[in-house]
This record gives structure tokens, C-alpha cells and sequence, in this order.
């Protein structure tokens, strides 16, 4: 909060290598963790250069924790009077041995829009590497930035599309919800619009990937607290299961479709 004027709008935060990835450190964080003396880090300046100001407040001794530390102390941020939920999704590269993460922040704080938030939206942070990586894109005011931490609404929750990008140049890919604290009544689905696919997302999902394809425009993420087309069909129909004595069919409005039923014995 102090140096939020010297920071970058999109890249708001602290960026720290924990041994395997770049870790964000933000308004959305919730641990608290230390610069160790002689430790690196990154930060990404406003436009023009500024000063970063470390006061006496932010300076602490003795505690024997950094960027590294396995026992991270929880509580960085108060969420008493807040009502926050985490989605965190993970990329695993097999071909390479090598993950990465995106993670999507939900809550019910005023300053927080479907466009940019600085200290809570933050953007990806590539330091020239090949490396497979996962992130998604503001749903409002997007630059062409990739994302690493997206913060949204909590009221806009229901009836959500987000779009998903990963980078890659390996064909062995899978995509796995490594957190989710969002409320059970919502469900996440996974749209492939290359394959016209739309499953829902509650077990590791295998990508056919081609070789350095751009996957912007072909994944997406659907929270919904109702009922979702599961079993995709040719175009734009969709049919799925409504209850148990009921089915739908969904399609575009401006074509004719014909639908017929059987039974199990055939019975039209």
C-alpha cells in the first residue's frame, strides 16, 4: 500500500523466486513471509522510474523465514470482515518435469472490478524462459497482459467465462485445480472450443497441445450454480440432463432442430 504510486498498475506486488517458479506476493496473499538479508526479488516500476520505499514498519528481525521457507506463518491479511475464495489452477508439464500456476481470487472487497485492480490483479512474470506456463486475461480493460492472479466480484461469480491461455512447446500437458475454496453449489466447467468439448472440471484434464500454439481463444473456465451442457454435438447444440425425467436442448435461435426420443426398447 505504501509504494502503490511507484508500482506498475498490472504488476503491483512482489515477485520472488521460491526454487522452482516466480511467486506473486499481493494484496490477495494471505501468508506472511520475509525478505531475508541478501535475498533477491523483483518489483516492476511505474512508467518513468520510482523510489520504493521500505519503512520501519515493514522491517522486522529474528524471524528466520523467507521466500524459501517451508513454514510459511498464515494471517498476512485479515479475512474477518471479508469474504474470500480461491481458485488455484496448476500446469504439469511431464515432457519437461516442469508446473505453473494461475490463480483466480474472489471476494466481496468494494475495490474490486472485472478490470484491473492494482496491489490485487498481477500480472505474469517471464524472465526469458521456455517454460510452460498457464494464466488467464482481465475479463474487462485486458492490454494483451497474461494474468497470474486475477481478482473478481464475488457476486460476479455465477453464470462467469474467463478466458485461459497456456504457452507451451510440449504436447504433454495436463490441467489440475490445485486449490478450491470456492462455495460447493458452484460448479467450474472447462470449455475446449477447438475440440468443442465442455466437461466439468473435477479431475485432471490431458491438453492435446501442437507445438508453440497460441491456445488464447480456445480454453475457458464456467462457473455456474446451475445446470451446464455436458455433451457437446455438432455446432452450437448442446443436450444434457435437467433431472431425472427431464432433458434440454440448447441451441441458436435462429435454427430449426428436430429431436426424437427412444426408450430402451426402442419405442420411439
Amino acid at each position: 500500500t505504501v509504494n502503490t504510486a511507484s508500482l506498475h498498475g498490472t504488476y503491483s506486488g512482489v515477485y520472488a523466486w521460491d526454487g522452482s517458479q516466480f511467486v506473486l506476493y499481493n494484496q490477495t496473499s494471505d501468508d506472511i513471509n520475509y525478505i531475508a538479508p541478501g535475498e533477491g526479488f523483483f518489483v516492476a516500476s511505474a512508467d518513468g522510474g520510482a523510489n520504493v520505499t521500505f519503512t520501519e514498519d515493514m522491517q522486522t528481525s529474528a524471524r528466520g523465514l523467507n521466500f524459501n521457507a517451508q513454514n510459511v506463518a498464515r494471517g498476512g491479511t485479515s479475512i474477518s470482515n471479508k469474504r474470500v475464495s480461491i481458485l488455484e489452477l496448476e500446469l504439469s508439464d511431464s515432457a519437461n518435469k516442469q508446473r505453473d500456476f494461475t490463480k483466480l481470487y474472489f471476494s466481496n472487497e468494494d475495490k474490486l472490478t472485472k478490470g484491473l485492480d492494482p496491489g490485487y490483479d498481477g500480472g505474469k512474470f517471464y524472465l526469458g524462459t521456455d517454460k510452460s506456463s498457464i494464466f488467464t486475461r482481465l475479463l474487462e480493460e485486458d492490454e494483451g497482459i497474461d494474468i497470474q492472479i486475477q481478482a473478481i466480484p464475488y457476486s460476479e461469480i455465477n453464470e462467469l467465462v474467463i478466458p485461459l491461455g497456456i504457452k507451451s512447446k510440449s504436447s504433454s500437458l495436463q490441467v489440475s485445480i490445485k486449490e478450491n475454496s470456492i462455495d460447493d453449489f458452484y460448479k467450474i466447467y472447462f470449455e475446449d472450443r477447438l475440440k468443442n468439448t465442455i466437461v466439468e472440471f473435477d479431475k485432471t484434464i490431458d491438453l492435446e497441445f501442437g507445438s508453440n500454439e497460441n491456445s488464447l481463444g480456445r480454453f475457458f473456465l464456467h462457473f455456474t450454480n446451475g445446470f451446464f451442457p455436458e455433451l457437446p454435438t455438432d455446432g452450437d447444440l448442446r443436450i444434457f440432463k435437467v433431472s431425472e425425467d427431464e432433458i434440454k436442448l440448447m441451441g441458436d435461435y435462429n435454427t430449426n432442430y428436430k429431436a426424437q426420443i427412444f426408450d430402451f426398447t426402442g419405442r420411439l
